[in-house]
């Protein structure tokens, strides 16, 4: 598996920390909620989609938005796991641009050595990195309280 990008998926598909986070957050869900809604005939499935889906939105959202900052932010995965260059995540790549300063994977001319300076590629980093949890961060954000205290009882 190693040197593909199953070797990045597989280990994360279900995290342990999320399962936890999940249980309890169904622990503290009322029983007559269910009892209830079976009683006025759904079934198992309706409970399931018109009852706890709507109750766990904010958990979802709330482990959603981990989830996608702990696999933007995994330099480290595709470090140890991919040795091909053309198959790098985009963060362990620009780790590899910023702190090896291996200014060869952005260009293949050697004059253009100087055109980068030690600060631009550093900001390009930070953009790059930054921008799109600035992005999906506004639509989560109304559940991310919420949801932050869904295992704290």
């Amino acid at each position: 598996m190693l040197n593909t990008l199953w070797a990045l998926i597989i280990p994360q598909a279900l995290p342990l920390w999320s399962v936890i986070l999940m249980m309890n957050f169904f622990r503290r869900v009322p029983k007559e909620i269910e009892e209830a809604a079976i009683i006025d005939g759904a079934s198992y499935w309706q409970v399931l989609y018109n009852v706890f889906l709507p109750i766990s939105i904010p958990a979802l959202a709330t482990l959603t938005l981990f989830g996608a900052v702990g696999h933007w932010n995994a330099w480290f995965d595709g470090l140890v796991l991919i040795a091909d260059r053309a198959k790098i995540p985009l963060q362990t790549f620009l780790r590899t641009i910023v702190i090896r300063m291996d200014m060869n994977e952005l260009m293949r001319k050697p004059e253009d050595f100087g055109l980068y300076s030690d600060r631009s590629l550093r900001a390009a980093q930070t953009l790059v990195t930054v921008v799109p949890i600035l992005v999906v961060y506004p639509f989560l954000q109304r559940y991310f309280i919420h949801g932050i205290t869904l295992g704290a009882a």
